[in-house]
């Protein structure tokens, strides 16, 4: 399912018109984004976490000198299904 299909799906089952629709998903969307770029996570309870993780920073070679150099960490967003969720699709 797309995005497109979300708001259908949002304003078929919350008996909503789809422009209303399109704000709500707009809306989560925003907030989860806004969240995770502050550093911090959005537990939902029986569907999962969104959360910021820390992955190491890769090692290239410089150019120059061809010695390995070690880059800065990145920051990736990362999500951790709840067990509800992880139970819902195993079982179809």
């Amino acid at each position: 399912m797309n995005k497109k299909g979300l708001i259908e799906h949002v304003a078929s089952t919350a008996n909503l018109t789809k422009a209303s629709a399109g704000r709500v998903v707009n809306a989560f969307i925003g907030g989860i984004t806004e969240t995770l770029s502050n550093d911090d996570f959005i537990d939902l309870e029986g569907f999962g976490l969104f959360a910021v993780a820390t992955v190491p920073g890769p090692t290239v070679c410089d150019p120059e000198t061809g010695e390995p150099v070690l880059l800065t960490n990145l920051r990736a967003p990362k999500f951790r299904a709840s067990l509800d969720l992880k139970t819902a699709v195993k079982n179809g």
